[in-house]
């Protein structure tokens, strides 16, 4: 008993212990219910401040939300616009189009023009063919005049001696006397005809000057058009960079507005993370709360307590100290980032307020332009209306002037017909001659006749002479005429001719207009399917930033920090995209270039095709040259013919004169005689007069003729100037323009590189970003580590606690079981962290099939630099084939230096040719000279006529003497003459021959520009090729691409795996913690109590895990 005793006041004493214990301890709680108190009214002091910053925050997002709609209500405003623009170019389409219809119909109407032409040179041939037929004609009539003088000379040798036996003969005479009157009034008839056809031409010659003029007035519009145009083509280019500068804006624009949309999202997640965080204060704070009310029914119910208790009060003051810390910590930099987000926001704001204002600034821009392309066009319009007026006009003139053409080519038919009349009267003249001769040769039969008769026959014979010399001269001046009437033709010939090249050359710019309006069309398709591509890109934009935004929305439970990288990684993606989108645009410009220089070789090849056609002009030109020379050659030809009858008339005169000064010695049948003689004389100085006057006409037409050489000359001479001085220039553009498209080769080339280079920066980044990740990985399996040390340091702690459960359970059963109880959970337990463990194994696996995936990317974008390399070489052979090029520029240019050369050997043979002109003047000056003599000494024989008249028959011999020396030396002058023209004919031959040596260099010219279009069509075969190469390695860039994006799918799942692996793992670390936490509570109090207990603390324990689970999503 004694002992029981003892025991109980050793079990009392222990219990009174206990009770103080258990005093203080409730003391050092209600001073912690006091402290956790004030915590709370911090803690929903702080919850206030964090609600008023969420209505901030949310009133911010509001703001930017009201930003943004008000960027989209810009951006769909700039889409207006550019469909206004689209329709304004529908417009212009359709004006281009009614233009294009305009040209049909002007080619139309030159092809009738050329039609017609046709026809009027079929009608000049015909007129060339019946003028060579009179000619023939007049040849006839000249030889069957040269066999008349020889029977006349006949008959006048058989008339000397019966000459009183043609009495009979004077009716044959009046009879030939009204044939001779009916020709001459013919002739006249012809005559006046004639002028009235030199009238009609000279109206046709002024017509011909106006259309000229109405032809230069067309031309000067056509260049003031062509300059319109040109205009017209820098202004549409100011307006595509334009377009191009504000694309970049839109890119920039929607730049902005996704670091706009992810700086949203990012404090989207931040308030997410701070409702959260505030969840889990309010779940801490209702925990606590429990725990509180839990602890003070403890306090009411069981005053014994054990030391376990204290030790979780610790634990607990040491987790609210934490939690404060974190609370602090949190709020500072959530603090920070709103500071952040407020100065990023300010500046967006005025990014995107600048750029409101400069579209506000480029659409005033674009309708400025509009407005001077609209006043441009009325203004095309109204000039093509005047055109087509002025087209209309010189095609009325035409037909006009081709009718008049007609009624002449008639008049000379007529002409024709008339001569062919006048022909078969000298043959009826020559029926009656011969009938005449006849009579004679019957009256030298039967008799001699008398002197009267003779005298009579003489009187008729030179009267039939005179009318022969008048029907001679009527022939010459019809010959003279037809002559002029050819040359007529050939200027008409000519002029149609110049008025074919000048509507050529309006054909040639109104092709090259033509070409320009299809290269316009071309640009703005382009314009249209790079607006159609920006905005196929934007959509797919919208549409990717929306997947982001449902990827982003179902992801928010996720690390925050982790999304950022991500979300970092993802705006460096789509920076490389939209920098392989301006590859892609750059790429294109690149094709535009190639296009304009196919269009530039294309007008080379055009140019090539003009010289050929301005060669074929010249060619032709020589060949009206010579034409002209061969007409001049014929026109020396009738001359000498001429020459010739004056020396017959000349050897008549002296045949003449023998016969009378042997004829009779009388004195009044010698001044008889003299009397005739005298009138024979006169009748020869009237003749030498006339044909002096027709010399003289004839001479004025060489002249005209020279005239109009040297002006054809002069003209040809400035035409072919300008030709080469235009070449000059197409030649210096052409090689500006190749060394300009050189330059911006290189100068893309040397963007490329950078791009190149900032990709391959992009790259690094991307490696480093992969390093970073594989770094927090490592740092989360060092964490993992740590957390297996805290375990086996928690193990070890619940071994000790096991020891002390022991101890203490060898009385009580029930704490046995409830370790055992403990120790399947532990087992469990270590079951759960072996297979964390197999499951951080399998996750470092997974790790390294993502480094291996690494690698082979690494590989891949080793390849791809390969590949980008490859494309480097291949445009450093474009580079060397534009050096070839411009070598093939240099040889092209060294044949346009010997062009000139040529050209220049040219002008030199045309001052040669001017001088041998000059020379030409110079001896038909002296013929003008010899003709002045002539005319003198024509004068000094009629002064000394009249002086023989005075004198007598004495100084008849004297005076006859001195006519023959003086008739010696004009048949001296006249030899002289011919030889001048002899010379003259020369000096045409060695022209002819000049020119064909023109024509061949020209031949030659025409075959190097053949070689030319040859090895421009090799060039264009080789840019061709060039061509489908980048297309090639542009397919292989896309291919690259795609294994990309796959590849980065990959490793997203990869990391959202890594994620989910975390998750398990911070789950099971907190179901560990628990555990490890519920003997405290069951060692130290009765059964009742000890089930309370046990509750608290492995809730607070929970609450401790959550909190770890929450630092290690921080982590």
């Amino acid at each position: 008993m004694e002992e029981e005793i003892k025991r109980l006041n050793d079990r009392h004493e222990k219990l009174k212990f206990e009770m103080e214990a258990i005093a203080k301890k409730n003391g050092q709680a209600l001073s912690e219910n006091q402290r956790l108190e004030e915590q709370l009214r911090e803690e929903k002091y702080l919850t206030q401040e964090a609600e008023e910053m969420k209505n901030m925050l949310t009133q911010k997002k509001l703001e930017v939300e009201s930003l943004l709609v008000d960027s989209e209500s810009r951006t769909e405003e700039l889409d207006e616009l550019n469909h206004a623009l689209q329709a304004e170019k529908a417009k212009l389409q359709a004006a281009i189009q009614q233009l294009d219809e305009q040209v049909e119909e002007e080619n139309a109407s030159n092809q009738k023009l050329a039609n017609e032409r046709a026809n009027a040179e079929n009608k000049i041939k015909a007129l060339e063919e019946q003028v060579t037929l009179n000619d023939d004609n007049i040849g006839k009539l000249s030889r069957d005049k040269k066999s008349l003088e020889e029977k006349l000379q006949e008959m006048q040798t058989a008339l000397e001696g019966e000459e009183n036996k043609s009495k009979t003969e004077h009716r044959s005479r009046l009879k030939l006397e009204s044939g001779l009157q009916d020709s001459e009034e013919k002739l006249d008839r012809e005559a006046k005809r004639r002028q009235e056809l030199e009238k009609e031409k000279r109206k046709l010659q002024q017509e011909i000057a106006e259309l000229q003029e109405q032809l230069a007035q067309a031309r000067q519009k056509i260049d003031e058009l062509e300059t319109f145009i040109v205009r017209l083509q820098k202004e549409l280019a100011v307006m595509t960079h334009k377009a191009e500068e504000e694309a970049a804006g839109r890119a920039k624009a929607e730049k902005e507005k996704r670091d706009l949309q992810t700086q949203l999202q990012e404090t989207q997640d931040d308030l997410e993370s701070e409702k959260e965080a505030r969840a889990k204060a309010e779940k801490q704070k209702r925990q606590v709360n429990d725990e509180l009310d839990r602890l003070r029914e403890s306090l009411e119910e069981v005053e014994s307590s054990t030391v376990a208790q204290q030790e979780i009060r610790t634990q607990r003051e040491n987790e609210l100290a934490v939690l404060k810390k974190t609370l602090e910590d949190e709020m500072a930099a959530h603090e920070d980032a709103i500071a952040a987000m407020r100065s990023k926001h300010s500046k967006a704001v005025d990014e995107l307020n600048e750029q409101l204002e400069s579209a506000k600034k480029s659409k005033q821009n674009m309708e400025k332009g509009k407005g001077k392309l609209e006043g441009e066009n009325e203004s095309l319009q109204l000039d093509l209306r005047d055109l087509r007026a002025a087209f209309a006009e010189g095609d009325k003139r035409r037909k006009t002037a081709e009718a008049q053409l007609s009624e002449s080519q008639a008049k000379n038919t007529d002409d024709a017909a008339k001569i062919q009349d006048i022909t078969s009267q000298n043959d009826k003249l020559k029926a009656e001659l011969a009938s005449v001769t006849t009579q004679l040769e019957e009256l030298d039969r039967k008799s001699s006749g008398s002197e009267r008769t003779v005298k009579d026959l003489k009187e008729q014979l030179e009267e039939a002479q005179e009318r022969l010399t008048e029907e001679n001269r009527a022939k010459i001046n019809s010959n003279n005429k037809q002559k002029q009437l050819a040359d007529e033709a050939e200027r008409l010939n000519q002029q149609l001719e110049d008025e074919e090249e000048a509507k050529g050359a309006l054909q040639v710019k109104l092709t090259q207009l033509t070409q320009q309006l299809n290269e316009a069309k071309k640009k703005v398709d382009d314009d249209q399917l790079e607006l159609e591509e920006v905005q196929n890109g934007k959509r797919k934009l919208d549409q990717e930033a929306k997947a982001l935004q449902e990827r982003l929305e179902e992801l928010k439970a996720e690390n925050a920090k982790l999304a950022r990288g991500k979300k970092k990684v993802q705006g460096e993606l789509d920076d490389v995209t939209v920098n392989q989108e301006s590859l892609h645009s750059q790429v294109a410009t690149l094709e535009k270039k190639q296009k304009k220089f196919d269009s530039q070789l294309s007008e080379q090849l055009a140019l090539a095709e003009k010289n050929a056609q301005e060669r074929d002009q010249a060619e032709a030109r020589a060949r009206q040259a010579e034409t002209k020379a061969l007409s001049l050659t014929r026109e020396l030809e009738g001359y000498q013919d001429k020459l010739d009858e004056v020396e017959r008339l000349r050897k008549q005169l002296t045949m003449e004169r023998d016969s009378l000064v042997e004829s009779k010695d009388d004195a009044g049948k010698n001044v008889h005689s003299l009397a005739k003689a005298k009138q024979s004389l006169e009748a020869q100085l009237e003749e030498q007069k006339q044909l002096l006057e027709e010399v003289e006409d004839e001479l004025q037409v060489c002249e005209d003729a020279r005239l109009r050489l040297e002006i054809n000359l002069q003209a040809s001479k400035t035409n072919y100037e300008r030709e080469l001085a235009a070449k000059e220039e197409a030649a210096e553009e052409l090689r500006r323009n190749l060394t300009k498209q050189v330059r911006e080769l290189e100068a893309h080339l040397e963007e490329e590189r950078k791009q190149r280079q900032v990709a391959q920066s992009a790259q690094k980044k991307l490696e480093t970003e992969l390093q970073d990740m594989e770094n927090q990985l490592e740092a989360e399996a060092k964490g993992k580590e740590d957390a297996q040390r805290h375990y086996k340091k928690l193990h070890g702690q619940l071994k000790e606690s096991n020891m002390g459960a022991d101890e203490a359970v060898r009385a009580k059963l029930e704490t046995a079981a409830k370790l055992k109880d403990l120790e399947k959970k532990v087992r469990t337990l270590e079951q759960d962290l072996n297979q964390a463990q197999e499951e951080v194994q399998n996750a470092e696996r997974a790790r390294r099939l993502a480094e291996s995936e690494r690698e082979e990317l690494q590989d891949e974008v080793q390849s791809s630099t390969s590949k980008a390399n490859s494309l480097a070489e291949e445009k450093r052979r474009i580079e060397n084939r534009m050096s070839t090029l411009e070598e093939d520029l240099e040889e092209e240019q060294m044949n346009s230096e010997a062009a000139l050369d040529k050209t220049r050997k040219a002008e030199q043979q045309a001052d040669a040719l001017s001088t041998e002109n000059s020379q030409l003047q110079a001896s038909i000056q002296k013929a003008e000279s010899a003709k002045s003599q002539l005319e003198k000494q024509v004068k000094d024989m009629k002064e000394r006529l009249e002086e023989a008249e005075s004198m007598g028959v004495r100084r008849m011999k004297a005076q006859v003497q001195a006519m023959e020396g003086r008739v010696s030396s004009l048949e001296e002058q006249l030899d002289a003459a011919t030889r001048e023209r002899a010379t003259a004919h020369r000096t045409l031959r060695r022209q002819d021959k000049k020119l064909k040596d023109v024509v061949q260099s020209v031949e030659d010219e025409r075959k190097q520009a053949e070689s030319y279009k040859g090895e421009a069509d090799k060039a264009l075969a080789r840019m061709r090729t060039l061509k489908r190469n980048m297309e090639e390695s542009e397919e292989e860039t896309a291919r690259l691409q795609a294994a990309k994006r796959r590849l980065q799918r990959e490793l997203d799942e990869l990391t959202e795996q890594n994620e989910q692996l975390q998750r398990d793992i911070a789950r099971k670390g907190a179901g560990a913690s628990s555990s490890r936490r519920q003997p405290f509570g069951s060692g130290a109090s009765s059964r009742p109590s000890r089930t309370r207990h046990s509750k608290n603390p492995s809730g607070q324990a929970g609450n401790s895990g959550d909190s770890l689970a929450d630092d290690d999503d921080d982590m």
